[in-house]
């Protein structure tokens, strides 16, 4: 009985500890296009060919204009998965 007394505090100490460190590194963005008013998130993601292509999309707004999709806010990384035709989506 001591040493569940005693295991049970260190076991929930641990826990709490993983916890804290704990990151959403997984976590899938549906993308960031670069836009005049700086980046933008989609709110879906069009990027879903399971393609080596980089994703490229087109506003319905603004139809003359092909952005790249990059995997998070800071533009760097391209979103794979893209086809020859840029996927047209309307503004989010």
């Amino acid at each position: 009985m001591k040493k569940v007394k005693f295991v049970m505090p260190v076991m929930a100490l641990a826990f709490a500890a993983s916890l804290a460190f704990a990151e959403n590194a997984n976590v899938q963005s549906a993308g960031w296009i670069d836009t005049d008013n700086g980046p933008q998130q989609l709110q879906n993601d069009p990027c879903n060919s399971g393609t080596n292509q980089s994703c490229r999309v087109i506003l319905a707004s603004d139809p003359g204009v092909v952005r790249q999709v990059f995997n998070s806010s800071d533009l760097e990384v391209e979103k794979m998965g893209g086809t020859e035709t840029p996927y047209v989506i309307e503004n989010e």
